[in-house]
């Protein structure tokens, strides 16, 4: 599933983010898809997804391809401590 590449790339890009600004928001937006991950919240993971990817995929293909990941990955591990 190639397509969703671009996804994780950006999600990755916002955590290493260094503008403390930038980077406050990516920390919220990434504790944000966590919680929507662990839940299986996959549809609203979805609807917060950009435009031009929601084109590439429909949210069927990608609610099954997120719920294949999370069988194969499992949950989150705990986060460090700050």
């Amino acid at each position: 599933m190639k397509k969703f590449d671009g996804f994780f790339i950006a999600v990755f890009f916002l955590i290493g983010c260094t503008d403390y600004n930038m980077s406050e928001i990516a920390k919220e937006k990434v504790e944000e898809f966590r919680v929507m991950y662990e839940k299986g919240l996959f549809d609203n993971i979805y609807h917060e997804l950009s435009g031009k990817m929601q084109q590439s995929t429909s949210l069927k293909v990608f609610s099954e391809f997120m719920s294949s990941e999370k069988s194969e990955l499992g949950q989150f591990k705990k986060k460090p401590a700050d």
